[in-house]
């Protein structure tokens, strides 16, 4: 596939990320050469864009399997766009998986990648999707939309050849503020400090700090395994700000490590029917648990 080509087809997914017909309105840079080192290529003028009719098979599609979205073809031969939803297509949203489409041309355009068989390992964290935690080639991971591999590819890149190749392929608004692999899912300027960077800096360590306060303080370091941590039950807000993917059930955690986390109630439930949660230490709420750790009652 020749570096043109390669740019015409995410140009049509640049367009539906970045809005449709406003991307487009501005004419594409078609990259001719293959070298990262290039100088940025020249924008081409091109004929006014224009909307054909909605694309009956499409909308058919999304009506069947009861989803919300759109699809978008652009046609390089007469500069046509067909989009299923013409409202949709043309505002903006982040690409989020659409941009592996972009990320794997950028790599294999910057030599990151070299061709459908490139390796990609795994980094060994336990992900909630099972295809995630092994070994990938591009081939592969396109196959599993493998989140962590394309966010290892983009880092490899890195943010001056992203923001660089972005520019070149005309990316939507071409806005790539924040980490290079974590733009595009999470968004840019502001919403990266405002959500992201001010979070981790306030919120984050707060609530890691009661939650490790709710899990090993006040408990026992004896011979039993069942007293080593400590269950605490959330309400909805707490699950919600303070113990998401069920982390409350630390105990069950202790005991059973690999099990999934979305399994630790159910094994919670268990333990009461056998009996055994008498042997653990379990608290109504995480307010319980800090007037516990802060007080001389002992657990």
């Amino acid at each position: 596939m020749n570096v043109g080509f390669r740019a015409v087809t995410v140009l049509s997914i640049a367009a539906f990320s970045g809005g449709c017909s406003g991307a487009l309105r501005t004419p594409p840079a078609i990259v001719n050469s293959p070298a990262a080192s290039a100088p940025p290529v020249t924008a081409q003028a091109l004929p006014a864009t224009s909307l054909t009719a909605p694309l009956p098979v499409a909308v058919q599609a999304f009506e069947q399997e009861h989803l919300t979205g759109a699809m978008a073809l652009f046609d390089t031969r007469d500069n046509k766009l067909a989009c299923s939803d013409a409202t949709r297509c043309d505002r903006g949203y982040l690409p989020a998986s659409t941009f592996k489409i972009a990320n794997t041309v950028i790599a294999l355009e910057t030599g990151v990648l070299s061709d459908a068989e490139s390796p990609l390992p795994w980094d060994g964290k336990q992900y909630d999707n099972p295809d995630w935690n092994r070994d990938h080639t591009l081939r592969t991971a396109i196959q599993v939309s493998c989140l962590p591999c394309f966010r290892s590819v983009a880092r490899k890149v890195g943010d001056v050849r992203m923001h660089d190749w972005v520019n070149r392929l005309d990316y939507g608004n071409r806005d790539v503020s924040g980490p290079s692999d974590l733009f595009w899912l999470a968004g840019a300027g502001i919403w990266y400090w405002g959500v992201w960077v001010f979070a981790m800096a306030t919120w984050l360590p707060l609530v890691t700090r009661i939650r490790n306060i709710a899990e090993h303080a006040c408990t026992s370091t004896g011979e039993d395994p069942f007293s080593h941590a400590r269950t605490t039950h959330a309400n909805p807000i707490e699950r919600l700000f303070i113990a998401p993917y069920w982390v409350n059930y630390h105990a069950e955690h202790h005991l059973f490590m690999y099990l999934p986390c979305y399994r630790l109630p159910q094994a919670h439930r268990l333990l009461i029917e056998k009996g055994l949660i008498t042997r653990m230490e379990v608290r109504p709420g995480y307010r319980e648990v800090m007037r516990l750790a802060t007080s001389s009652e002992q657990a």
